[in-house]
């Protein structure tokens, strides 16, 4: 594609067969015209080099665009006033902790991506995407979930406009037996979340059909993505207008 754009096919084991989905990726003149484009006072534009990453990093991050597409398509009809996203590439460099009383130590708060959504009625819902592959043990995962719930409260703590926002935690994995086992994990660690709520769900939520509604929250119950408020009215969004008490539903 006159090297404005890489296409990478990514490998499939033998024993399964078939192909996957071609990888497009910015090739080597595309590093020019971005950055052009983005103008001056912007971070440096540079190219990622696949060939370097092993297959489950790259679906990790293709999942964390998915969900960042489908986001962008949900606000677009809604009555959202503006919203932000922050990846992890990003969030790394501000370098987060948090004190952990309990085993007084400071804990590393570095979720996969997080957004803010700014409502018309003033509410903001600042959220955590944490996707799961199935690789980081429980005790890992519990470890994360207890700084992304002491960081909640550190901000409120600190007042602000960040104090005023409503706290979510959202974790994507690949399957409901071990969504099961992230939410057991996360009701030991923190319960129902003393700063934060916390909803699951599995990677079938990025389809674009199912992206809006279905959330667990750590009861079980499901919820919508965005608040009530994100509506013109009940009948805009069935599903998403049962999600009114999503400010509350976890943190008392």
């Amino acid at each position: 594609m006159w090297d404005y754009v890489d296409r990478i096919e990514l490998p499939v084991a033998p024993r399964l067969g078939g192909r996957r989905p071609y990888l497009y990726a910015l090739g080597r003149r595309g590093v020019s015209a971005v950055a052009a484009s983005n103008g001056n006072g912007t971070r440096v534009v540079q190219r990622r080099r696949l060939d370097r990453m092993d297959d489950l990093f790259v679906d990790h991050d293709l999942k964390a665009a998915l969900f960042w597409a489908n986001l962008a398509n949900f606000v677009r009809d809604s009555r959202v006033t503006s919203w932000t996203w922050t990846s992890e590439r990003d969030i790394r460099t501000q370098k987060r902790r948090v004190k952990d009383p309990k085993a007084d130590k400071w804990l590393r708060v570095l979720p996969d991506a997080e957004f803010k959504v700014h409502y018309p009625d003033g509410a903001v819902q600042w959220a955590f995407l944490e996707i799961d592959m199935g690789t980081l043990t429980l005790n890992r995962f519990r470890q994360k979930m207890r700084a992304f719930d002491l960081y909640a409260g550190y901000l409120q703590r600190k007042g602000g406009e960040d104090a005023e926002a409503g706290f979510d935690v959202y974790v994507l994995t690949l399957s409901k037996g071990r969504l099961e086992q992230l939410r057991q994990a996360t009701l030991r660690e923190v319960s129902h979340g003393q700063w934060a709520n916390y909803y699951f769900g599995t990677f079938d939520m990025l389809n674009p059909d199912a992206f809006s509604y279905g959330w667990l929250f750590t009861d079980g119950k499901p919820y919508g993505l965005l608040y009530a408020e994100a509506f013109a009215d009940d009948s805009a969004s069935d599903a998403s207008a049962q999600e009114t008490d999503n400010l509350t539903a976890g943190v008392q």
